[in-house]
């Protein structure tokens, strides 16, 4: 599905001008699945053609255009339950410290997705657009760098609201009082300015020039820039300690962080049965051991989700060359598109775990939706709030 170039001549100029930058380009966007056509994934072409572990591009061509109609199909549905999910958590019965973070972090999936898919539906729409500057500036400082920020943002995002959740079941009665839940305006802030920063060697490595070629007309070339070619070794350590920092190691903290969740679920649930509690407070118990267990579900089925992607990360750190190596590269290529698919798939899931595992989350929904089962539904939460406020009022008077 996506275009191809026109003309044989144009791969031996990419070769000859951008191959270096273009390797490196796509050395920090492993994680994002790049979104760029076939021309530049396999502009480096495999020497052994018998090899029997490689796969034929035939099978590849086959395997990416079912991807890309899946990668639509979940964006379909993915981009409308992010949506929601943020109206339903800016509602006044679901604000929280919790919900500010779920907020944010349904923003930066949405940017994620926003920026990338712009580049599939663009080379769908448009014959050869990486021949046009202002796709490849694009695609250079919004796709990739906003993209990856957006996203290694959200892994320390995640990181602290993981934190934060722990902290509410160890601690509920200091919970107002912890930073995290005192200023998660700030702490959201922080985090996205730091992966922003922590990021900036990608604009400033590369850039984008046209070029003339008698035979295919005007051309776009990938370089790498003067300041780079300066600072090579302060480049390469900003790219490996955001990989280790804030991917890796971000990914780590919350599978820490989700283990002792849910240790401290079940020791906190251990001490409630052993101590005798009024209707009133088993009440807010509850509801906030759902959002911390809901919270488990969604971080956990992320970290699950973004396992691939990771992996091939990774795999690309240690071992450079394996995306371009012979039987290795076909593979590779499809691995990407599907790690891509996931990290998409994963905001959906948000939505499920949501809706599945949280009656406050169910209700707030409900009451936006005008229809008479919304009605009900309205009605039936006026009786419940209605009881809960006469026991607690029983509650009071007993005392």
């Amino acid at each position: 599905m996506t275009r191809q170039w026109n003309t044989s001549e144009t791969w031996g100029i990419l070769n000859d001008t951008s191959t270096i930058a273009l390797q490196t380009l796509f050395s920090n966007v492993t994680e994002l699945s790049t979104s760029a056509p076939n021309h530049l994934q396999n502009s480096l072409q495999d020497e052994d053609d018998d090899d029997p572990f490689l796969l034929s591009d035939d099978m590849v061509e086959v395997s990416k255009n079912v991807q890309m109609v899946i990668r639509y199909i979940i964006v379909v549905f993915a981009i409308p339950l992010t949506i929601c999910n943020v109206v339903v958590f800016l509602q006044k019965s679901m604000r929280s410290s919790t919900s500010i973070y779920v907020v944010f972090l349904s923003f930066a999936q949405l940017i994620f997705i926003v920026c990338n898919i712009i580049v599939n539906i663009v080379s769908e729409l448009v014959a050869n657009p990486f021949t046009k500057i202002e796709f490849c500036m694009y695609y250079i400082y919004v796709s990739i760098y906003v993209g990856i920020v957006a996203k290694r943002g959200s892994y320390v995002v995640m990181c602290l609201l993981s934190l934060e959740r722990l902290y509410a079941v160890v601690k509920p009665l200091h919970i107002k009082e912890f930073f995290l839940s005192k200023f998660p305006v700030l702490c959201i802030c922080l985090a996205y300015a730091l992966s922003a920063l922590w990021h900036l060697y990608i604009p400033l490595r590369t850039t984008v020039e046209e070029a003339f070629h008698p035979v295919i007309g005007v051309y776009c070339k990938f370089q790498r820039t003067e300041l780079y070619l300066k600072t090579t070794a302060v480049n390469d350590f900003f790219s490996l300690s955001a990989k280790i920092v804030l991917s890796y190691g971000a990914l780590f903290g919350q599978m820490v962080l989700n283990l002792l969740t849910i240790w401290a679920l079940k020791r906190h649930n251990v001490k409630s049965n052993m101590v005798k509690s009024t209707a009133s407070d088993d009440s807010k118990k509850q509801r906030e051991r759902q959002l911390t267990v809901t919270i488990l579900a969604a971080t956990i089925s992320y970290v699950t989700l973004s396992f691939l992607s990771v992996l091939l990360s990774i795999l690309s750190t240690v071992y450079p060359t394996f995306y371009e190596a012979g039987k290795h590269r076909n593979i590779y290529s499809i691995l990407i598109d599907l790690s891509f698919n996931l990290n998409i798939l994963s905001m959906a899931i948000d939505f499920l775990c949501f809706f599945s595992m949280s009656a406050n989350y169910r209700k707030t929904l409900l009451q936006m939706l005008p229809c008479k089962t919304c009605c009900a539904a309205r009605n039936a939460k006026a009786v419940v709030v209605e009881t809960e406020q006469k026991t607690e009022f029983s509650d009071t008077q007993t005392r």
